[in-house]
């Protein structure tokens, strides 16, 4: 059983599991390779893995959330027994976001370690983010990345490019909904099309 499912696995790794000791394995998924463990389950992601994966998870619509990404080093955090599995000593457990969802995170080589089912939980969570946020929580994270696409941020240009278009896609979605008028229109226009053979 993989990390995430659809993951490839690609070959044992030199790195120790901080739950059970065993061997850490290569895995790749999204054009991407990180390390999980073939026992427990739980997998280690490298500084910004964690963000790439939840960018490529749902076809993209969770691209535009990066506050929890971007806090999860300045949330509060408690001194976990677990040790880095690239040597660097104990990692913290922080929370993440809002959610219950506690991950530890290490100081040194900023690596998140996932237990087992946790990266699910995540994308379950960023989903209850997603279907509660307003048009002010959208405009605030559209202007946020308007300002990391000029400024430069933790993505390349390329993702924040694509963050925006998201986020931008998501307060269409919030639009149509708070105005039933419209929803009804752009329905109804859709509805037309697909009857005179436009799809």
């Amino acid at each position: 059983m993989e990390p995430i499912k659809g993951a490839k696995h690609l070959e044992p790794t030199n790195d120790k599991c901080p739950i059970d000791g065993a061997t850490l394995d290569l895995y790749s998924i999204f054009s991407m390779e990180f390390e999980g463990c073939p026992k427990c389950h739980g997998m280690w992601l490298v500084k910004d893995e964690l963000r790439k994966l939840k960018n490529e998870a749902l076809e993209g619509r969770l691209h535009w959330l990066n506050d929890e990404m971007d806090n999860v080093e300045k949330t509060t955090a408690v001194p976990s027994e677990r040790a880095c599995p690239k040597s660097h000593g104990k990692m913290l457990s922080v929370a993440f976001g809002k959610s219950s969802i506690v991950i530890d995170w290490c100081p040194k080589c900023h690596g998140i370690w996932l237990d087992r089912a946790e990266f699910d939980s995540i994308l379950e969570y960023l989903n209850t983010e997603v279907a509660d946020a307003t048009r002010k929580d959208i405009e605030k994270e559209i202007i946020q990345d308007l300002k990391k696409l000029w400024k430069g941020g933790p993505e390349g240009r390329a993702a924040e490019v694509a963050d925006i278009a998201a986020a931008v896609m998501a307060l269409a979605n919030v639009t149509v909904f708070e105005h039933p008028a419209l929803f009804r229109f752009l329905t109804n226009t859709a509805a037309a099309g697909r009857s005179v053979g436009m799809d």
